[in-house]
């Protein structure tokens, strides 16, 4: 079962695993807009309005491809360290990670030796 932590208490994981979006398959998924770019200066330089054309299916290919490499996460980056949550915020290897301001809510869930965290953030 999950534990619920309340403001006044403080939480401490020796060992977590924080896991961040890889940003290379967000790059990937955002490339169309690059190209977009590219359609975008082509027909300043040439001065062909036709050349936008083309613009509206990078926009459409951009944001579904930035929308399926954020929900997928493929091949995630994993940092090791400790976790520190208390009434300041969340802290990973003692750096600040997130201020206790931007917290909604976040879960906390030990299996076996593993600890999983899930924070959600306000925005």
């Amino acid at each position: 079962m999950p534990y619920r932590l309340r403001v006044s208490e403080s939480f401490r994981a020796p060992e977590v695993i924080r896991i961040r979006h890889n940003r290379w398959w967000l790059a990937f998924g955002a490339s169309p807009f690059a190209l977009g770019l590219v359609f975008v200066l082509a027909a300043v330089v040439t001065g062909q309005p036709t050349l936008l054309l083309p613009l509206i299916h990078a926009g459409i290919f951009g944001a579904l491809g930035i929308g399926w490499a954020y929900n997928k996460n493929k091949s995630p980056v994993h940092f090791a360290g400790s976790l520190l949550i208390d009434e300041f915020g969340v802290h990973h290897e003692g750096s600040p990670s997130v201020p206790r301001d931007e917290l909604v809510r976040g879960v906390v869930v030990e299996v076996g030796a593993s600890t999983h965290v899930r924070l959600h953030r306000r925005g």
